[in-house]
């Protein structure tokens, strides 16, 4: 090596470990935790044991004790550089880690975990893409890791022209054991940071990836630099003669080392759980997160969400704002097959999505009769023998959605009219979905437990059945011999959600329906912005202002957004009240109908002290909202015994009235791990005054949707 520009070149190479398409997201199980900690633990020691066999080369090399041309050309000169064949061994030991951790974690190697081997380490093992065994996975992390040590050597420590001054090959021998040790303690510090997060399910590698716990890192950054300080800048070494990544001065080499070392650390940490796809997905599945959730049911306590990190995930229906601000079901799934114009991964494009994929880990949980959601069905979009008549079979969106706002509870089942339809890029994390709903609203079991419950579940989501229904009409009370598997975590309204939790195997009673065969619902769901503006006139005596939605004169179940969308189908306007069930529509409940934008964001809140709710403070959502508005603590104490621990609190917990501003907007966050969806809608009323009057429907809907997005090849 002669210039520093090569130099720099070469120490590049660890970089391309690190970079990264995606980053994997599903919730893992424990055998899946174990096989990526062993991967992890023994990659580890890989990269360890390489550096350290490639610095006693060099050492021997300097103080002339052995003959090699050069201590980075592994494995092309293994014989001379590693005599021991100790890297081999690391090697193995990898393979063997593997072996024993990982045989029926294959989920891993469809995913985004285990996925493609880099160049060059691809065409020297011959391995295949996506990478289909673990033991070729084995063989290309040896390859990976092995490689980008050496190259990280050949900048750091070069080749240096013999013979060295005892003094220069003191120094020499300095610069790769200090920094050796820095970059080690990185690495396993932050695999002991993954571990304790991958125990909550957060696989994901933020923030890990740039932590340091306890300091060790830092700690051995600063005995390096203090190593060439006394190694090299007190004595006569010449730093010329180090051939490493700065000879300008010690002081500039201690940056350029520990910059080097820090990619290192980068590289060895992140190819310990996964390697980055360089081919374009078959399925994306997305992950729903909601309340404070990092996984399932595992950060239940609303406090959490008043100090701690809320998702994004929110959702308001209706114009009064009482029902604005609501939490849904965390950690369900979607998944959808989609057709990528590109094929390599960065070039994958606006992916087709062209529906539902039988792939997700919860497509026989949510395909189930239309008729009766208790009865699981293989078809969905048809008719399924095994639904009553012979009835459609539909996919539903996950377990039911409990909602509680004003005195008003109710529980929804919200399944596809038709197959989703949309696009996903996978190389910039934007999508587009349309989903045509129809959701069936039944009155609730309480104001703290709007839907029935699976309850004593011992492994949820497990497709095994072995909790019973609390409530609607499989209670455990009337039908003894039902059970349940628990589809999702409510962390509001389920007290123990570890075990408890909505599913569709606890559906609410027929008589509870106030729907009919469903509200009919358009939702586009976007990571970019949406708008949905007060296009109608409202009702008499309102009528001189405007509203957001309504429902067609001709077609009371129809919501729509303005005249023309009503025009379309030949059912009347949209520009007056249908009648029914429905509410006198207004903009808003706030007083003189103002309704002020908080902050710069697109969330709008009545003004003045009558915009103020009050609220028991015992029993709030997990994102932090009040959920029981009361008058007094009077009003508190009379829900006691429906609360947990039979304490609903005091009447001290104030929110101010959310209100929809004009044009109602909400914008998404494109991410190719973490994005936010978000959509706007109409709603059309139910068939109960009661509820309409008190949520404000007709009216519009406003969701936000925290997603983590899981790849398969």
């Amino acid at each position: 090596m002669t210039d520093q520009s090569t130099k720099l070149l070469r120490g590049a190479f660890a970089a391309v470990f690190i970079v990264a398409m995606a980053s994997p997201a599903i919730a893992l199980d424990a055998g899946a935790n174990k096989c990526r900690s062993s991967i992890a633990k023994a990659y580890g020691k890989l990269i360890s044991t390489t550096g350290k066999t490639l610095q006693s080369c060099h050492k021997s090399r300097d103080l002339a004790k052995i003959v090699v041309a050069d201590c980075n050309a592994y494995p092309a000169d293994a014989a001379n550089v590693d005599p021991k064949g100790k890297i081999a061994t690391a090697a193995g030991k990898l393979a063997d880690a593997i072996t024993k951790s990982c045989v029926g974690q294959d989920e891993l190697l469809r995913a985004d975990y285990y996925t493609s081997c880099p160049e060059p380490c691809a065409t020297q093992i011959g391995t295949a893409n996506p990478m289909t065994t673990w033991t070729e996975v084995g063989d290309c992390l040896a390859c990976v890791g092995s490689s980008m040590v050496v190259d990280m050597y050949a900048s750091a420590m070069g080749v240096p022209t013999l013979p060295l001054s005892s003094d220069d090959a003191k120094c020499h021998s300095a610069i790769g054991k200090g920094y050796q040790k820095y970059m080690d303690a990185l690495i396993k510090g932050r695999q002991s940071c993954q571990g304790s997060e991958d125990k909550i399910n957060n696989d994901w590698l933020a923030p890990c990836n740039t932590s340091d716990p306890k300091g060790k890192g830092a700690k051995m950054l600063t005995k390096a630099n203090d190593g060439i300080e006394k190694s090299c800048a007190t004595t006569t070494a010449d730093l010329g003669k180090m051939d490493s990544c700065a000879n300008t001065s010690w002081g500039d080499l201690k940056t350029c080392l520990g910059s080097a070392f820090d990619v290192g650390a980068a590289a060895g940490f992140k190819n310990s759980y996964e390697l980055t796809a360089t081919v374009c997905p078959k399925t994306i599945q997305t992950v729903i997160r909601a309340g404070c959730s990092n996984g399932p049911g595992l950060t239940a306590d609303p406090a959490q969400c008043v100090t701690g990190k809320p998702t994004d995930s929110s959702l308001s229906v209706g114009w009064t704002g009482i029902a604005h601000g609501a939490d849904f079901p965390d950690q369900y799934s979607l998944s959808a097959s989609v057709t990528c114009p590109g094929s390599v991964a960065g070039t994958c494009g606006d992916c087709v999505i062209d529906g539902i994929s039988s792939t997700d880990p919860q497509y026989a949980a949510f395909a189930r009769c239309k008729a009766d959601p208790s009865i699981p069905c293989n078809t969905p979009f048809a008719p399924n023998a095994v639904c009553p008549s012979g009835g459609e079979c539909s996919y539903f969106l996950g377990a039911p959605l409990a909602i509680s706002a004003g005195g008003a509870f109710t529980c929804s089942l919200n399944s596809l009219f038709k197959d989703i339809e949309g696009t996903a890029n996978p190389d910039n994390g934007n999508s587009q979905l349309n989903l045509e709903l129809r959701s069936l609203v039944a009155t609730g079991e309480s104001q703290v437990q709007p839907c029935p419950l699976c309850i004593g579940d011992e492994v949820p989501q497990d497709g095994i059945k072995s909790g019973v229904c609390l409530g609607g009409a499989k209670d455990s009370a009337s039908n003894p011999g039902w059970t349940c598997d628990v589809q999702a975590f409510d962390l509001t309204f389920a007290g123990d959600p570890l075990h408890n939790g909505p599913s569709l195997d606890c559906p609410s009673t027929q008589a509870a329906n106030i729907s009919g065969t469903g509200l009919a619902i358009k939702l586009p769901l976007t990571t970019h912005t949406t708008s949905l503006p007060f296009a109608n006139a409202c009702d008499p005596p309102n009528a001189a202002l405007m509203c957001a939605c309504g429902q067609c004169t001709g077609d009371h179940s129809i919501a729509c957004r303005n005249d023309a969308e009503c025009a379309a189908a030949g059912i009347g306007t949209c520009t007056t009240n249908g009648g029914g069930s429905a509410t006198v529509r207004k903009p808003n409940q706030c007083a003189g109908y103002t309704c002020v934008e908080v902050g710069a964001t697109d969330r709008g809140e009545c003004g003045g002290a009558t915009a103020v709710d009050m609220f028991c403070d015992g029993f709030l959502r997990a994102n932090g909202k009040g959920i029981l508005t009361c008058l007094d603590d009077d009003s508190c104490h009379a829900l006691d015994p429906a609360c947990p621990g039979g304490n609903c609190g005091v009447c001290t917990f104030p929110g101010v009235r959310s209100c929809y501003l004009d044009p109602i907007e909400t914008t998404g966050t494109a991410d190719t791990h973490n994005p936010t969806l978000a959509g706007t809608f109409c709603l059309p009323p139910t068939a109960n005054v009661s509820i309409n009057e008190t949520t404000g429907s007709p009216g519009a809907g406003e969701v936000k949707v925290d997603a983590i997005i899981h790849r398969t090849y």
